[in-house]
């Protein structure tokens, strides 16, 4: 069987080349090998069969021009600047597929002739469940009372000082900036509790049966004084990056709390130190800038501010459903269908 040609068939709808009838797509766990492609660890299709190989990127790998690596499966949590540079050196690799729902850790370090889809679908109800969480800490203090808890104190606040910094759900006003897929689980389980929902997007559109109304982006700041909550569900990109800056949180109402599922530097981490430093604002986060947060850094200590360490989706079915969309993929790649849940479309080498 002939090296794969560099020349993309324009009848593959994932543009790979007329003669890729045996291909390698790497997944980054052992088990994944025999639990996707059976016992020899491959799946076969109409179009060609496909390999599959243990391979976490983290080690040099020497192509096989007689089955090309075509797609990779990076591991979940390869956000570091390195963890993903021996997948750029791969000269047949078209396609990343993120088992995440945020793909920027791939789309700025991969060449544009990389594909990429994302795990739409893995992630939502867990992520939102998680956020519903850091909402409901947040708005009650509850990490003030575990800390309370671990240092054997029983403490009663019930006075009219500790009421006055407490919130209900059911009586706030939260607004979610970002309204995919995950932004709507959220939106529908907040909405669930009675509290007024709305929504920020790209541009404005009308409500649903879970949130008022969608506004656009640019609304942003008139729209950051009148909510009891901000949750962040925005993907990372030039726009977004430092979106919650000191600006916005100086324009957040007093007391106001502010949830981050989305990535890190959508919020300016020195700004959020001072704004909860200060008492203006709180916060429940999942993701951080830089992460993860070195030992000692501020943001550990900041009164006000309650952190998980990046593990909204981590549940005991996530491997089960990123298995699921896996071998989906393995199975139409091996059918010469297209994929699912394209982020980015590669582009032809020069």
């Amino acid at each position: 069987m002939g090296a794969v040609s560099t020349t993309s068939a324009a009848t593959d709808p994932n543009l790979l080349p007329d003669d890729a009838r045996e291909v390698t797509v790497s997944v980054p766990t052992a088990a994944w090998v025999q639990s996707l492609g059976g016992p020899e660890g491959r799946v076969t299709g109409a179009a060609r069969t496909v390999h599959l190989e243990h391979w976490e990127g983290t080690t040099r790998r020497q192509d096989d021009p007689e089955r090309p690596l075509v797609a990779a499966v990076p591991p979940q949590f390869s956000m570091t600047p390195g963890a993903v540079a021996e997948y750029a050196t791969q000269p047949h690799l078209s396609w990343a597929w993120a088992l995440s729902a945020g793909f920027d850790h791939l789309d700025k370090r991969l060449p544009a002739t990389v594909g990429i889809c994302n795990a739409r679908g893995v992630h939502e109800e867990s992520t939102a469940d998680h956020a519903l969480a850091l909402t409901l800490v947040g708005l009650r203090s509850l990490e003030t009372l575990r800390d309370a808890q671990v240092e054997g104190r029983w403490e009663v606040r019930t006075g009219p000082e500790w009421r006055a910094r407490q919130t209900s759900l059911h009586e706030a006003r939260v607004l979610v900036v970002g309204y995919g897929a995950i932004g709507k689980a959220i939106a529908r389980r907040v909405a669930a509790f009675g509290a007024h929902v709305e929504a920020v997007a790209t541009s404005a559109r009308p409500g649903d049966e879970h949130v008022r109304a969608v506004h656009a982006i640019d609304d942003l700041h008139a729209l950051l004084p009148q909510f009891d909550v901000v949750v962040l569900i925005t993907p990372l990109t030039e726009r977004t990056k430092g979106l919650m800056g000191a600006r916005e949180m100086e324009l957040m109402k007093p007391g106001a709390l502010l949830v981050n599922v989305a990535r890190g530097p959508v919020v300016d981490t020195d700004a959020l130190v001072a704004a909860a430093g200060s008492g203006h604002i709180r916060a429940a986060v999942d993701v951080t800038a830089p992460e993860p947060l070195p030992e000692g850094h501020p943001l550990f200590s900041t009164p006000g501010v309650f952190v998980t360490p990046h593990l909204a989706s981590a549940t005991a079915g996530m491997e089960d459903r990123q298995l699921s969309l896996v071998g989906a993929q393995l199975q139409r790649l091996a059918d010469g269908e297209a994929l699912q849940n394209v982020v980015r479309t590669p582009q032809e080498q020069a």
